[in-house]
């Protein structure tokens, strides 16, 4: 049976060429061995700057598409020949993984998944890289990314962000030992879209960060999506009502109305009729535009989370622990960080891919939702409101905590000098001690000369 990797994708010479790619077999650039001089003695720097000049020369390949060019200021729709149905992971040993302390097993155990068609060493043999192959989908590309790397957080494991891109490099690498699985199962968790006609949206109001409400726009789409038979048209037209007001308050891209209908299209394009599929998309339609009319500035719910310890993991997620069981949480969920716990978006909590920490539904509070998320686990944070007077009693305490460490610590010291002390009397007793043994045997040795003695005489 043929390999899933058995495909063609594109070579550029070096990291630095953006043009005049060449085509080359996956499997067969995975199974070379013709660059592995100059990968051994990347491998054997330690100086990043130094690997990294090294690695610059080495030849690359986009492993998610074969391309005309990878020139800048060109829109990728016009240099991309095909996308190759692969999408890479690359995970680092860096400031952000350091919290794995499996990492020697961590190739062993994501083996396990089905889903990974190849995975081995990177080029400074510091950290791994391996391909998972997906719907050949551009237009969804980011969205399989994105869905792979909060499964992957949700493990603990921060993906590198450069692949989400499908014109990112991978350079030349070799493993003695790589995994292949030429069978690999498609990893397909995102919807997926069809080409509609595309309008053009009046200026945004407010300017929306890229992806920092992309949970609201899911959120709305699963909504669309779950609504049951008989209720299907009216909940279209509230939630792209809702959707419209959320653009209209800048929470969301006007492209949201495309998104709707697309999905709409994915899932029952092949099921209603081609009337029924223009009121639909016309019912779509007439709720932005209502919602646009009235724009909506909601309320995030985040319910409690407790926690008995809490660590700044990295750049993108907490780890709490509870009790003996520990969970890693998206910093982009958490909007507020108490001594004993936070609060977490109920949408996370509600969605989450793995088990989720266990949370209070009764202890809930509201957040605008364009409340900044918390990036930093605070020094000190607290419920209890200190008067002047409990700040007194505070320090007082405190005072007198040190000092009693103080005496401890002195009182230790003086036991310690003390049984030195013993030691030594005792070591230079042993000294002058004799043994019983010799004690007993002087006293035959004076017998004998007793008994000899008397014998002269």
């Amino acid at each position: 049976m043929k390999s899933i990797l058995d495909i063609e994708v594109s070579c550029f010479k070096d990291y630095e060429e953006t043009a005049h790619p060449k085509t080359v077999n996956l499997l067969s650039w995975l199974t070379s061995t013709k660059y592995k001089d100059k990968v051994d003695l990347i491998r054997t720097l330690d100086d990043k700057k130094e690997r990294d000049a090294i690695k610059s020369t080495l030849p690359a390949i986009t492993p998610s598409a074969i391309l005309k060019n990878r020139k800048r200021g060109i829109p990728l729709m016009e240099k991309l020949v095909k996308h190759s149905g692969f999408i890479q992971i690359d995970i680092d040993k860096s400031k952000n993984n350091l919290g794995i302390s499996n990492w020697d097993d961590l190739k062993a155990e994501l083996c396990k998944l089905p889903n990974i068609a190849y995975f081995g060493l990177s080029a400074s043999g510091r950290g791994f890289w391996g391909l998972i192959p997906i719907p050949p989908e551009p237009e969804n590309h980011k969205r399989y990314f994105d869905s792979l790397e909060k499964i992957f957080l949700g493990w603990g494991i921060e993906l590198d962000g450069q692949p989400k891109n499908i014109a990112s490099l991978r350079g030349y690498s070799y493993d003695l030992e790589p995994y292949f699985n030429h069978q690999a199962v498609q990893f397909t968790k995102m919807i997926q879209t069809y080409p509609v006609p595309q309008v053009t949206p009046p200026p945004l109001k407010t300017p929306v960060s890229d992806g920092y409400f992309a949970w609201l726009e899911n959120w709305i789409l699963k909504r669309i999506s779950e609504a049951v038979e008989g209720k299907r048209h009216a909940k279209r037209l509230e939630y792209s009502r809702l959707a419209g007001g959320l653009i209209a308050g800048g929470y969301l891209p006007h492209t949201m109305e495309e998104t709707i209908i697309s999905a709409y299209l994915s899932q029952y394009g092949g099921h209603d009729a081609k009337d029924v599929q223009d009121r639909e998309i016309r019912t779509i339609r007439e709720g932005i535009a209502d919602g646009l009319k009235a724009p909506i500035h909601p309320d995030l719910k985040c319910l409690f989370v407790p926690f008995t310890d809490i660590q700044d993991y990295s750049d993108k997620a907490f780890k709490i622990w509870q009790g003996d069981d520990h969970f890693y949480i998206p910093k982009s969920t958490v909007f507020e960080i108490l001594d004993f716990g936070f609060y977490v978006s109920e949408n996370f909590l509600m969605m989450a891919e793995s088990k989720p920490p266990a949370y209070q539904e009764n202890a809930w509070k509201k957040f605008r939702i364009d409340t900044v998320c918390v990036y930093q686990v605070p020094q000190k944070k607290t419920l209890i409101t200190e008067n002047d007077d409990t700040q007194a009693d505070i320090d007082r305490l405190e005072s007198e905590i040190k000092s009693v460490s103080y005496k401890i610590r002195k009182t230790i010291q003086e036991i310690r000098k003390r049984n030195k002390e013993n030691q030594r009397l005792r070591n230079e007793i042993a000294d002058c001690e004799i043994s019983e043994k010799a004690i007993l045997a002087n006293k035959e040795l004076l017998k004998r000369y007793r008994l000899e003695s008397s014998l002269i005489q």
